[in-house]
């Protein structure tokens, strides 16, 4: 169980008390840049090679993402089947990590066939969330999966229109997609123009 979930269920399930809610946001509450990394192919990939073809190919993301996420200054919180969870200090070193992952995968994609390549689309998006030592909780965490699961395709990177005011965007260049609706805001979103 999670720090957050001991702390929980110390109070009996009193998840209205304003004291409980304060004590948790003191405890484990940070501002962060929430990344949600989701592997292409999934459906296709399995049906045709076996699910544990498929397994190998998560396996491969999770050994080639890990120091990458190190490198950039940020933390893997978590990989649940063929997805990445992290979170950075800043959008600008979530995008560094981007940067450096899709540039290895797209460097050991080269000469292989296309079931034995890795393709993933991402979602960052930044704010106060709730961090412990196995999981996040916050809005932030709901965009970040809801751009990097839902709506980005393969090869995308779509973020928030938080990560998009608080970049300092060089090197990168990204272009409008529109508001998707995400849980009744009107933030705009963005997508990362690779070149």
């Amino acid at each position: 169980m999670s720090l957050l979930f001991e702390r929980l269920a110390a109070h009996d399930g009193r998840a209205d008390d304003a004291i409980l809610a304060k004590s948790l946001w003191d405890e484990f509450g940070c501002e962060r840049t929430v990344l949600v990394l989701d592997m292409a192919g999934f459906t296709r990939t399995s049906r045709e090679h076996g699910i544990v073809y498929y397994l190998t190919l998560i396996e491969k993301m999770r050994r080639s993402t890990a120091p990458l996420v190190v490198q950039a200054g940020g933390r893997v919180v978590k990989y649940e089947a063929d997805n990445l969870f992290a979170v950075f200090p800043d959008p600008d070193s979530g995008m560094s990590f981007l940067a450096s992952a899709y540039a290895v995968m797209d460097e050991a994609n080269v000469g292989k066939d296309t079931a034995e390549q890795i393709h993933v689309c991402a979602g960052l998006a930044h704010g106060r969330i709730l961090l412990d030592d196995a999981d996040f909780f916050g809005d932030a965490v709901n965009v970040a999966s809801k751009l990097g699961e839902d709506l980005a395709r393969r090869g995308e990177v779509l973020i928030s229109q938080a990560v998009n005011i608080a970049l300092s965007k060089a090197p990168y260049r990204f272009e409008e997609v529109g508001n998707h609706g995400l849980y009744g805001s009107t933030a705009t979103v963005h997508r990362w123009v690779r070149d």
